[in-house]
C-alpha cells in the first residue's frame, strides 16, 4: 500500500492550467492513473480520445462544461463525469475562478506519461 496525498504528486504546466500526477506510472501503478487538474479562466483542453481507456471525472470547484462529438453538458462541483474509451471529449472553463477536476484514467496511456 501507498498513501499520498491530492497536493502530492509530478506538476506539469502549460498556459490552460496545472496537471498533477498523483498515482502514474511514474509511481509504480500499472493499471490506473489519478490527476488532478486545474484549467485556467477563458481556457479548454484539447479535444482528445483514449482508445483503450476508462476516464471517470470528478468536479471539485469551479464551472465547466464537457464537450463531446454529440453533446456537452455543465459541470459544477460534485458532477462525475463517465467517458467511455474511443470517445472524444474536452473540457472547457466557463466561469471567472480555476476549474479544478480529479481524473481516474484506468488503464493508463503509458506512452502519455513519458
Amino acid at each position: 500500500m501507498k498513501l499520498t496525498s491530492l497536493s502530492a504528486g509530478e506538476v506539469r504546466t502549460d498556459e490552460t492550467g496545472e496537471r498533477r500526477w498523483i498515482v502514474w506510472p511514474g509511481t509504480g501503478s500499472k493499471n490506473v492513473a489519478l490527476h488532478r487538474r486545474t484549467i485556467n479562466p477563458g481556457h479548454r483542453l484539447a479535444p482528445h480520445v483514449h482508445p483503450n481507456s476508462e476516464e471517470v471525472v470528478t468536479v471539485l470547484s469551479g464551472r465547466g462544461r464537457a464537450v463531446t462529438a454529440t453533446e456537452e453538458h455543465e459541470l459544477t462541483p460534485g458532477t462525475v463525469m463517465y467517458v467511455p474509451p474511443g470517445e472524444q471529449h474536452s473540457l472547457v472553463n466557463v466561469g471567472e475562478e480555476p476549474f479544478v477536476i480529479l481524473a481516474v484514467v484506468a488503464p493508463p496511456d503509458q506512452a502519455r506519461y513519458k
